[in-house]
């Protein structure tokens, strides 16, 4: 079975604890921007915000931060003002958003093929 690559926040001690509060982007392969849930607990995201992982340039980032007007926070796979660096295009990314809909799809009980089960 082929298993794409995984992305850095996955090797993050956060990840067992917030990915139940992440909408599974169901009907997207490649997404670099994972909304958290209006009720994921205050101190999870006080704690989500502080972590940092390795964009797929290499730099550092915090992949859990607000969209412009939102106040709960969303999970991304690139950096804030990486669009220049063309992370968001980048074929890793892509592998990262499938990683992470086959596991958020799981949490969920979304799965329906049961090569993944």
């Amino acid at each position: 079975m082929l298993t794409p690559e995984r992305p850095p926040i996955a090797d993050d001690p956060i990840w067992g604890e917030i990915r139940e509060w992440i909408y599974p982007q169901v009907k997207s392969e490649n997404k670099s921007r994972y909304p958290l849930r209006t009720n994921t607990p205050a101190a999870l995201i006080v704690r989500a915000e502080a972590v940092t992982v390795a964009c797929v340039c290499g730099q550092p980032h915090h992949p859990f931060r607000c969209d412009k007007g939102k106040s709960v926070p969303s999970m991304f796979l690139t950096g804030r003002e990486h669009r220049s660096l063309g992370c968001p295009s980048r074929p890793l990314v892509r592998l990262w958003g499938q990683w992470l809909k086959i596991e958020l799809n799981k949490v969920h009980g979304v799965v329906q093929d049961p090569l993944y089960s």
